[in-house]
């Protein structure tokens, strides 16, 4: 190697590979170079390259919990529609009372522990018995049959977990969609030239 000096520093200026013995480009060659095979790490242990954490990452998974949440609250509703009435009769009017917005700013956890935190609470429709006999819908009619808010809360967690595990089996197709759009795209940009003779000047 040889060294130049200037004013501020020492440079060391590596032979050419022209230039360089055999022995120098085996080492040069079985030593491993920094963009090739290896990768600095960054303060948190990731590449440089890597995509970090943003809001926008932050929002993103907010609206996807809401989205999932949300889904997971429906389905609910229409499986005690038919099995019981009195715990559809209370999660409706709850999700009426404090809906469950799609915004970033949402967080659907924090509307599951509130749902999950609330009191054991009495439902006073005689039309929504889950037991049809006449001791329940008297019990129904005065106000005696009482729910468990977090049973509902445990229904739609695992719905919701459900959910979210089709939604990655979608999510792991997006590689092949994209590849899919591209050939579409050939496709047709071919298909529109043959269509369309080209002019003539």
């Amino acid at each position: 190697m040889l060294l130049t000096r200037s004013s501020s520093q020492t440079h060391i200026q590596r032979p050419s590979a022209t230039t360089a013995t055999p022995r120098l480009r085996q080492c040069w060659a079985g030593a491993p170079r920094h963009d090739q095979g290896t990768q600095h790490r960054g303060r948190h242990g990731t590449p440089p390259g890597a995509v970090g954490r943003t809001a926008y990452s932050v929002e993103t998974q907010r609206l996807l919990k809401c989205i999932l949440t949300r889904q997971a609250i429906k389905t609910t509703l229409n499986y005690l529609s038919e099995t019981n009435g009195e715990l559809h009769y209370f999660l409706h009017n709850y999700w009426a009372e404090r809906p469950l917005a799609v915004d970033p700013s949402v967080d659907a956890d924090d509307w599951l522990v509130q749902l999950a935190a609330t009191p054991w609470t009495k439902v006073q429709d005689p039309r929504r018995s889950s037991v049809v006999s006449a001791a329940s819908e008297a019990a129904v009619m005065n106000g005696e049959r009482e729910v468990s808010p977090r049973e509902v809360a445990e229904r739609i967690m695992r719905l919701r977990e459900h959910i979210a595990k089709e939604m990655a089996e979608d999510l792991a197709r997006v590689p092949a969609d994209n590849t899919e759009v591209l050939k579409r795209t050939l496709s047709k940009t071919f298909t529109a030239s043959e269509v369309q003779p080209p002019q003539v000047l």
